[in-house]
């Protein structure tokens, strides 16, 4: 008997990512650099459907920072009320109940009718094996963590940023990886004091981390989002105007 293939399997591949989104955050993690990440790869699993102000909400509450570390003496660096590991894990299902929980569902709402508008066809360039079957989406993607990990000091590079020409290029990146929505970093990681001292400082450092979210990463989702959404006006576009013709 021939085994039949799944012709939408974006779906599934969206499921199996959301759920070790939720596997990720029921464990905890190691550092605030690990929760940055964690953060938008959120954003990029649920396809740009969180608030854009998700991350920088999360990681401004530092009780919920430290309920999100899986180790007793980080928790204590990230609040002097840091919770005990019940109560830590309590914290993180509430994370993932509120607005995670209905992103990860918009997200499959809006991947699934496309999906069902276009089944693969068993080859290997198939558009299921893109997220959100999106190539431009899984390229933005990329770009965007390539240049959060560089600002973290996990490409290879542990001190982050060291100069003004390597906070050149990473703005360059930052504004090729949204689209040239850069929320105005362009200016104030180049001239601002505060920005510049957090961009050449600790790559753990709490207050670089709130810059990202608040400058960086919301945009980013924002790029996602209107990416991902680019999927399904396509359907639409198409269903209204490539309909049989009258002969």
């Amino acid at each position: 008997m021939t085994a039949v293939t799944d012709p939408v399997p974006a779906l599934d591949t969206l499921a199996a990512d959301q759920r070790v989104l939720y596997e990720d955050l029921e464990a905890g993690f190691s550092s605030r650099v690990d929760v940055v990440l964690w953060c938008h790869k959120a954003h990029v699993r649920t396809l740009g459907q969180l608030p854009d102000s998700w991350s920088r909400e999360l990681l401004g509450d530092r009780y919920r920072v430290a309920a999100l570390l899986d180790d007793d003496c980080e928790r204590g660096r990230a609040t002097k009320y840091a919770p005990d590991d019940q109560r830590a894990r309590r914290e993180r299902q509430m994370i993932g109940d509120d607005q995670l929980l209905t992103a990860c569902r918009d997200a499959m709402q809006l991947l699934g009718e496309f999906a069902q508008e276009h089944p693969d066809d068993e080859s290997i360039d198939g558009p299921q094996r893109y997220l959100a079957m999106r190539p431009a989406l899984d390229d933005l993607v990329r770009r965007q963590r390539g240049s959060l990990k560089r600002v973290l000091g996990r490409d290879g590079n542990p001190g982050g940023l060291q100069s003004h020409d390597e906070i050149s290029s990473w703005v360059r990146g930052v504004i090729r990886s949204t689209k040239g929505v850069d929320g105005g970093i362009s200016r104030s990681a180049m001239w601002d004091l505060f920005w510049r001292s957090a961009l050449l400082g600790d790559p753990s450092s709490p207050s670089l981390h709130l810059l990202l979210a608040e400058d960086v990463i919301s945009v980013m989702n924002r790029s996602i989002r209107e990416t991902a959404t680019a999927s399904r006006e396509a359907v639409e576009e198409d269903r209204v105007t490539h309909g049989p013709l009258d002969t």
